[in-house]
């Protein structure tokens, strides 16, 4: 029982670290998105604010990598890093929930 008290710890700190981490490399790559290629930000999330739509289709846009038809290097490997954070933050949050459920906590 207490290691399975551990693993759901650390499951738990993954997850808050993974998701700290794509906060913030979510907030560049859309800043980086919208600030040199303004016409596919507008194709991926139109309008001012955004709604779950548009959430699906940049993620869609991530997973499905179309970004990697755009020429800038640096944002080809923003996009990847935020793309293992994301593969990351899913498993890690699928450990946590299932050892939460077995009695982790």
């Amino acid at each position: 029982m207490k290691k399975l008290e551990i693993l759901t710890a650390l499951f738990m700190v993954s997850f808050i670290a993974l998701w700290c981490v794509g906060f913030v490399t979510g907030f560049v790559y859309r800043c980086l998105l919208r600030r040199f290629y303004p016409e596919i930000a507008s194709s991926i999330a139109p309008g001012l604010f955004y709604s779950i739509a548009s959430d699906f289709a940049e993620l869609r846009f991530l997973v499905r990598g179309d970004y990697r038809s755009i020429d800038r290097r640096g944002f080809v490997r923003l996009c990847d890093v935020y793309r293992v954070v994301l593969y990351a933050f899913v498993v890690a949050f699928g450990g946590f929930i299932v050892c939460v459920v077995s009695g982790g906590l």
